[in-house]
């Protein structure tokens, strides 16, 4: 859940390893194993990108749709591609 939560909320990927994050996650969730912002980046953000994309292909699948991207640069200099598929 914690993809979700920093992608949909708009958090920075290093805000995981913030002091307030260890101990909110401590205090709720004190069996949970910290993780770092290299593994959000890296193995759980794109393996969460993977479940949607073979989720929206499953649906997909026999029908004909159109597909929507579109792309831009934030103030950040950060890359950012959105995808839309009309059925």
């Amino acid at each position: 859940h914690m993809a979700n939560i920093t992608t949909s909320c708009g958090f920075s990927l290093n805000g995981i390893e913030n002091q307030a994050i260890h101990s909110f996650m401590n205090a709720f969730f004190p069996f949970a194993n910290p993780i770092s912002s290299y593994q959000l980046s890296n193995h759980i953000i794109p393996c969460e990108v993977e479940r949607y994309r073979q989720a929206a292909k499953n649906h997909c699948h026999g029908v004909n749709a159109t597909l929507q991207m579109d792309g831009w640069t934030g103030v950040n200099f950060c890359y950012l591609l959105a995808f839309m598929i009309t059925t």
